[in-house]
């Protein structure tokens, strides 16, 4: 059993949690010992108010560990039972970064206070002494590791490299888009159901009962709206689109093929690819590169093909029509298109139309 959620600060003001598909929503609450979140309260009621599990997170500056735990735990003493509890343990804008017994000492100082012991995040590069931390503590790791930094859609079922290390929470991108919200978001995975959940939160061991569970689930995307924007190109082609669409790369690509009537069954090499093109069967340009480039073909890559195969240079194939007439009215040397019915082979190859 697993969750998918997503995790949040001033960055994302004015989200509509309501509208975001998420089993929990983590908020930024503090950092350091001056600064408080202006959405915080907002994006911790708003996450309540939707039934969603909430978590509630500092971000570590240094300075004096003692301070900072009394800071945060000031901040969120109203969600106390209710919320996990987190502490963001990073290099930037962090002067104890590399002291790991200063990260030991605001979590120990979070657990005398609350009595709650707070999951610990990080980087997988700092995961062995995340980890040495964990274990004197008994507290759990919320790790950070991303296979890319390009936009992927939807929650991951498997994220990359899963199972290589053990932690209560994975954080797998920062550039996840889901329904709801119009920009890239950090998304992350929860080792656990709704009970364990509120086992994290749990006050000196007595758990709260979880909160109503939204009505929407947390992996409804909107497939038609994914489709338009592959066609666009958005999302690559390829091992890339794949990537970015993750586990709804299926249904959007099932779409994107209705929609072009391409029946997307097997996909074929560049090189057939580029003999159906030199065939005709593509159309011309424009529309040639936006249709290979939905069905998931890169057309620079095929068009480099067509043109070795018809000896075409690339300097030709992006000549204006009225170049290419010129050439074909001198003839000769002058003319690198040949007469028919060759001709009109080449110049349909090359993304011209022949009979303009």
């Amino acid at each position: 059993m697993s969750l998918n959620g997503i995790d949040i600060s001033d960055y994302q003001r004015g989200i509509n949690l309501a509208a975001v598909p998420a089993d929990f929503v983590i908020v930024k609450a503090t950092q350091g010992t001056g600064y408080t979140s202006p959405s915080y309260e907002p994006q911790a009621a708003g996450t309540i108010g939707a039934g969603k599990l909430l978590g509630v997170y500092h971000y570590i500056g240094g300075g004096n560990a003692t301070a900072e735990a009394s800071y945060f735990v000031n901040a969120i003493r109203p969600y106390l039972g209710k919320a996990v509890l987190a502490l963001d343990w990073e290099s930037n804008q962090n002067s104890a970064w590399g002291d790991m017994g200063y990260l030991q000492q605001v979590a120990s100082e979070v657990i005398r206070l609350t009595g709650v012991r707070p999951l610990l995040y990080g980087s997988q590069s700092a995961y062995n002494q995340l980890a040495q931390v964990g274990k004197a503590l008994n507290c759990g790791l919320w790790v950070a590791q991303y296979a890319t930094t390009d936009k992927i859609t939807g929650y991951q079922a498997t994220p990359w490299n899963e199972g290589a290390y053990t932690c209560a929470m994975r954080q797998y991108s920062d550039n996840c888009l889901l329904p709801g919200y119009g920009a890239g978001i950090d998304c992350d995975k929860f080792y656990g159901d709704r009970t364990a959940w509120m086992k994290y939160a749990a006050v000196n061991g007595k758990a709260h009962p979880a909160p109503t569970q939204p009505a929407q689930p947390a992996q409804s995307v909107d497939i038609s709206d994914l489709a338009t924007r592959t066609v666009r190109g958005e999302f690559g082609n390829g091992a890339q689109r794949q990537a970015a669409l993750g586990a709804n790369y299926a249904a959007v690509m099932a779409e994107v093929n209705r929609r072009l009537g391409a029946s997307g069954t097997t996909r074929k090499s560049v090189d057939q690819i580029a003999g159906e093109v030199i065939a005709g069967q593509w159309g011309n340009d424009p529309q040639r590169s936006q249709r290979l480039r939905a069905s998931g073909y890169d057309p620079v890559a095929v068009q480099k093909v067509v043109n070795q195969r018809m000896g075409v240079h690339a300097a030709q194939a992006k000549a204006s029509i009225d170049t290419v007439a010129r050439q074909i009215v001198r003839g000769g040397s002058a003319n690198p298109w040949g007469n028919e019915p060759q001709r009109s082979q080449r110049l349909r190859a090359a993304g011209y139309d022949p009979a303009a």
